[in-house]
């Protein structure tokens, strides 16, 4: 789902119509659960929720998923996982681990900007060992502990420095959509956290 079309596999020849609909339908409460998530806590949102906004039956849930956690993990592989592999394979042929992590950087920022469900919802995943081990957040991990085996990073403290890239690709990503500009927008100016250029200048530092 790191845009809708990239979420819908595509139906093998010869799919059944039953088939086809199963796909659909959980294809369906993906997409609801994802925007849910994306505009507040996963904590505070309801299987009734995503049922209703995907326009199934609550009992139907079931048919596809155990649980909320469930759909949630679904959907962090489905999200990060698919992005991750369109990363890794845009930066493939770069041997530097620092060019690496600033490409990769760059596109997450500009993903989330052209996909800004996608953007919130990695914006509202708690950066924890669990994520990091997964999806985009493994490409991260391999490249900085690379930059600094090559010392190509002058790092002291690698869980640190992980945190410190992780923690400012999720404040880009929220300041990127953030729209419209907070109240205290001559503030954001004055520190220059705004959004213009946030790519560059995030892959930069």
């Amino acid at each position: 789902m790191p845009n809708q079309k990239t979420a819908v596999h595509s139906a093998e020849a010869g799919e059944s119509r039953s088939a086809r609909r199963k796909r659909e339908t959980r294809l369906s409460l993906m997409k609801a659960a994802l925007e849910l998530m994306s505009e507040r806590s996963s904590g505070d949102v309801t299987i009734q929720q995503i049922t209703a906004a995907a326009d199934v039956g609550f009992g139907t849930f079931y048919n596809y998923f155990e649980s909320k956690e469930d759909i949630y993990n679904c959907l962090l592989e489905e999200v990060f996982e698919r992005s991750a592999k369109v990363v890794d394979e845009a930066v493939a042929h770069i041997t530097d681990p620092a060019e690496r992590l600033s490409v990769g950087l760059r596109y997450t920022l500009l993903q989330a900007k052209a996909d800004p469900v996608w953007g919130r919802f990695l914006a509202r995943s708690p950066f924890n060992p669990e994520i990091i081990s997964q999806g985009l957040g493994k490409f991260l991990l391999r490249d900085v502990l690379e930059g600094i085996a090559k010392q190509r990073f002058e790092v002291k403290d690698t869980g640190v420095a992980l945190m410190a890239v992780g923690s400012t690709v999720l404040g880009a990503v929220t300041i990127t959509l953030q729209n419209p500009a907070p109240p205290n927008a001559r503030l954001y100016d004055d520190l220059g956290l705004y959004a213009d250029n946030l790519p560059e200048r995030v892959c930069e530092m």
